[in-house]
């Protein structure tokens, strides 16, 4: 029985653990960097940790000298979740507005699409013009 309860023990201290010190600050890393190519897997990691130690403590003091609610266990395990919950919504929607925005722009008859094929204009001209499309009619 003692066996069984060290193991218990260690799972929960892993779990927490990752939840502590992974969890928040991925969520909110993939909130920031949504695709896979703007920052490299380690360095999301690292950013991690970090992010994720400075949110559970701003989170906990949050909690207990703004709102006035005590800082049990139960109480900073569900705010870690319910800001781990709000990133990911946050990293979802940003990852589908990237996604329709590339479906748009290389759709066949739209006018980023044409642009891009002209070949009378330089690549830095199309860069330029492509910009101001963008910042204009894709807003």
């Amino acid at each position: 029985m003692d066996f069984a309860n060290s193991i218990l023990f260690s799972n929960q201290s892993i779990y927490g653990l990752v939840l502590i010190l992974i969890t928040p600050g991925f969520a909110f890393i993939c909130a920031l960097f949504p695709r896979n190519e703007d920052l490299p897997f380690i360095d999301r990691i690292a950013l991690s940790v970090v992010f994720s130690v400075a949110m559970v403590i701003l989170s906990s003091l949050f909690l207990d000298n703004v709102i006035g609610i005590d800082t049990t266990g139960l109480n900073i395990l569900i705010t870690i979740i319910t800001i781990t919950l709000i990133f990911i919504v946050i990293w979802g929607i940003r990852i589908i507005y990237y996604k329709h925005e590339e479906t748009a722009k290389n759709k066949p008859g739209s006018l980023n699409y044409f642009i891009a094929k002209i070949s009378v204009f330089s690549q830095k001209t199309k860069q330029k013009i492509l910009f101001i499309i963008d910042k204009y009619f894709y807003k």
